[in-house]
């Protein structure tokens, strides 16, 4: 948190130096995290704060395996109502109050952090994926993917390096003929199982 803080207010120095200057200034270093403008597209146009990076572990500072207690004072306690039936889930909000993520906890001890599942397009990999990119997307950006369905709730989705990425596509049996899946359907959400 005091990392973050201080990068911050680095940032806002630097911005307000240089909108004291009189003369252009080049584009942004290739340093920073740059992204295209998807506003009208219903995703974030801008991403900066490091804390919203998903790791194949972890996401706001919360990490598969963790005590679930300790972790539960950052999140809101909620119970989610699937074809499964109801699970107690944990939500992690940023502080506007938005939903960035869900937590389960882990099926064979209650007490641990067990699958984090990232909701928001605000979030994204150290790749550069996020909720809202298409499969075509995720490809270029991790390389080919095996897609599979469920046979209760009929979820698509496809995963790689401990991240599970859900797409906005309906398939109920495990094996999928990979050319009925459209490289433009959308990622619904971003599991670290």
């Amino acid at each position: 948190m005091k990392s973050t803080f201080l990068i911050l207010m680095t940032l806002f120095s630097f911005s307000l130096l240089q909108s004291c200057e009189t003369e252009k200034k080049p584009a942004a270093s290739t340093d920073e995290v740059k992204t295209e403008n998807l506003e009208n597209k219903g995703e974030v146009k801008d991403v900066t704060d490091e804390s919203y990076i998903i790791k194949n572990k972890s996401f706001q500072g919360i990490s598969i395996g963790d005590d679930l207690d300790a972790e539960a004072t950052m999140m809101t306690k909620v119970v989610m109502q699937t074809g499964e039936g109801d699970f107690v889930t944990y939500e992690i909000k940023n502080e506007a109050g938005e939903k960035l993520a869900f937590v389960m906890p882990d099926p064979r001890d209650p007490k641990l952090v067990g699958d984090i599942t990232i909701v928001s397009p605000k979030a994204m990999t150290s790749k550069g994926v996020r909720v809202g990119m298409t499969l075509g997307e995720l490809k270029k950006k991790i390389g080919d993917l095996t897609v599979h369905g469920s046979e209760i709730e009929s979820r698509t989705s496809v995963a790689k390096d401990n991240i599970r990425y859900r797409l906005d596509a309906a398939n109920n049996t495990y094996e999928v003929d990979q050319s009925k899946v459209s490289d433009e359907v959308k990622i619904l959400e971003i599991t670290i199982y």
